[in-house]
């Protein structure tokens, strides 16, 4: 039996490690923070958007994009690719800062309040950046400086009532079912 579980384990696609891995860190920001994992949010054109996580906060609205890649990262805010090098192997993928904007676009507009939205985009530890320039509208960072990035932010910017309001539209978002999120995911 214990065979079967770490041989699942080690079959899930390695995005879905990563995205365990910082919902495990997310979770640990305490009970003020309130976390929305893997939510498909409606884009105004009527299309979805997948978003990792979103942790809602009286500080703000976090939006988390997770990559669970390895190796050198190349790329910059405004490039439309990025590049993974691992020894010579190169492998090119979406600027994740513009995939992130397009779910905090869509968020805002979802929401329909005026509050402070972050956007974080996270690599494995195992990442080495090798970035020319730092980052203007997002934290592009490794797991282990998650946290720090998170609770940097001290000012409360989001009422009460705006967390509760907030908190039913993103709950609104969850998937019931498996087959609700088959149809979503279709979408």
């Amino acid at each position: 039996m214990a065979l079967i579980v770490l041989l699942a384990f080690f079959m899930q696609p390695k995005g879905v490690v990563g995205e365990r891995r910082v919902s495990k860190l997310l979770e640990s920001l305490g009970e003020e923070a309130m976390i929305f994992n893997d939510l498909y949010i409606p884009k105004k054109d009527g299309e979805m958007t997948q978003v990792d996580h979103v942790l809602l906060s009286a500080y703000g609205l976090f939006v988390i994009e997770t990559k669970n890649y390895k190796g050198w990262i190349f790329g910059g805010e405004t490039q439309r690719n990025w590049t993974q090098t691992i020894y010579k192997k190169r492998s090119r993928f979406y600027n994740p800062v513009m995939q992130n904007n397009t779910h905090l676009i869509a968020l805002q507009h979802y929401i329909n309040m005026d509050v402070p939205v972050h956007s974080i985009i996270v690599f494995s530890d195992a990442a080495t950046f090798k970035f020319k320039e730092p980052f203007q509208t997002a934290h592009v960072i490794q797991t282990k400086h998650l946290k720090r990035t998170i609770e940097q932010y001290k000012t409360q910017e989001i009422s009460a009532e705006q967390l509760i309001r907030i908190s039913k539209l993103l709950n609104a978002l969850i998937p019931k079912t498996k087959q609700q999120k088959n149809e979503i995911k279709k979408q």
